[in-house]
């Protein structure tokens, strides 16, 4: 999975949903709102859990799988649909393109502590916790 991850170009974010949800996935992005992320136990599949707007207290999790070769994107939010991502999913892409990938969509504001314990989560977690890092 994490090479599916590693190919995705970083204009994919653009690509997937209206221009609506790609501001706001920016938006999520710039104010680090990807709190942490959970493998399953075969890594079979990566969950993103994207803290929600300011008026609900909510978190979202973003699933990324592989499905016949092809990397998946499914969100729990009442917006997502499998044809048009949401801002959560577009959220969860620039962290993980960011991460990957640190010259594109670098924010300075961003924390680097955070940014390493959400990169050694994305790439070395087990799965068994999930990790918080605010």
């Amino acid at each position: 999975m994490i090479n599916y991850l590693k190919a995705l170009p970083p204009n994919i974010v653009y690509t997937i949903a209206s221009k609506d949800s790609v501001m706001r996935g920016y938006d999520y992005f710039y104010e680090e709102r990807l709190e942490s992320f959970r493998w399953e136990h075969d890594r079979s599949r990566l969950t993103a859990v994207v803290r929600g707007s300011k008026r609900s207290a909510l978190s979202y999790f973003v699933d990324f799988s592989v499905v016949d070769d092809q990397l998946e994107y499914a969100c729990n939010c009442p917006i997502w649909h499998h044809e048009t991502q949401c801002k959560h999913v577009v959220c969860a892409l620039f962290t993980i393109i960011n991460l990957l990938s640190p010259l594109h969509f670098r924010v300075t504001k961003h924390h680097p502590r955070r940014l390493e314990k959400l990169r050694a989560a994305l790439l070395y977690d087990s799965g068994r916790k999930l990790q918080n890092f605010r």
